[in-house]
């Protein structure tokens, strides 16, 4: 996990909903240490909101090397309400501007050091799936405004690129008993490799990509779903 060679940030709406993610990584890793672990709370929406948590992690973490960021309304087009596509819209496309917009100048204070943008973008973004028409619309956005993003900062050594798995919920640990039999064979046997992904193995791309084992990377959409939309 990130958290174990560099200083991390939670950010949440519910400052608890980021206080219980953060006993939950230190206790799956066995690890007393929190300080490693920032916690704030977050608006993603909201640009105040925003500016006050980079300002926030600025006074903890000296050198802001990535942020990730990702509202999941499902609805066809006669279902998904006004209401539904501002949240989407606002949460995973505005949202993630604005965190890019505060958080940047600070990437370009590096002075050379290379830093790194991972934003989430989903397989729903690069296919269509039944009852996710807001949410796959903003998916492929973050998947276009990644190459945007990273054409603009790439003369400041800022990478960006995004990852695209398949719904997060059925990533394990999930409890398999919340998982439904037909979604489940859905899901898997559709996959080139037969079995759900695991959080870890996401974690890890993550860590990939914002290390200095990837420096030349910038501009890329990584699938991480076993091979379902190929």
């Amino acid at each position: 996990m990130l958290f174990t060679w560099c200083k991390s940030c939670l950010a949440d709406i519910s400052k608890q909903a980021a206080l219980n993610t953060k006993q939950q990584i230190l206790s799956e890793n066995n690890h007393s240490d929190d300080s490693r672990i920032l916690v704030v709370e977050l608006d993603i929406a909201d640009d105040d909101s925003n500016k006050n948590a980079v300002n926030y992690r600025r006074r903890y973490i000296e050198r802001i090397r990535l942020f990730s960021a990702a509202a999941y309304p499902s609805g066809n087009l006669e279902t998904t309400s006004e209401d539904d596509w501002l949240k989407t819209l606002n949460v995973n496309v505005k949202g993630s501007a604005l965190v890019a917009k505060h958080i940047v100048p600070v990437m370009k204070q590096n002075q050379g050091q290379y830093s790194s943008i991972v934003l989430f973008s989903s397989a729903t973004g690069m296919i269509a799936f039944p009852l996710m028409m807001a949410y796959s619309a903003t998916k492929a956005a973050i998947i276009q405004w990644t190459k945007s993003l990273a054409l603009e900062l790439g003369q400041y050594n800022i990478r960006v690129n995004s990852i695209s798995p398949d719904s997060p919920a059925l990533f394990e640990p999930a409890k398999r008993s919340n998982i439904p039999d037909d979604v489940y064979r859905a899901n898997t046997s559709g996959k080139c490799i037969k079995r759900l992904g695991q959080a870890q193995e996401l974690a890890n791309m993550i860590v990939f990509l914002v290390s200095d084992l990837c420096p030349f990377c910038t501009g890329a959409n990584i699938i991480v779903d076993g091979g379902l939309i190929i």
